[in-house]
């Protein structure tokens, strides 16, 4: 449940909801991060991003965005069309 649907049914600020639940160490269930596996972070690289982003169902620019955070170079080849 969103902090502030939660909030208006116990009468709470949005703050106050939020506040005991990191302090409680509860992901905020509304919260659309998608963590990186191991797994995925062996594709950065090996394969051309939008081919990367098509395998995990993510978008070019967040494939793009990790692989440079992480330092790996980009993949020289080009991704195959789909006919």
């Amino acid at each position: 449940m969103p902090d502030a649907e939660l909030a208006k049914r116990l009468g709470r600020s949005v703050v106050a909801v939020a506040i005991r639940r990191r302090l409680k160490r509860r992901p905020y269930v509304a919260a659309q991060r998608r963590f990186w596996t191991k797994r995925q972070i062996r594709l950065l690289g090996r394969y051309p991003d939008s081919e990367v982003a098509r395998r995990l169902k993510r978008t070019r620019a967040s494939v793009t965005s990790e692989r440079r955070r992480l330092g790996v170079p980009g993949c020289l080849r080009k991704a195959k069309r789909q006919s």
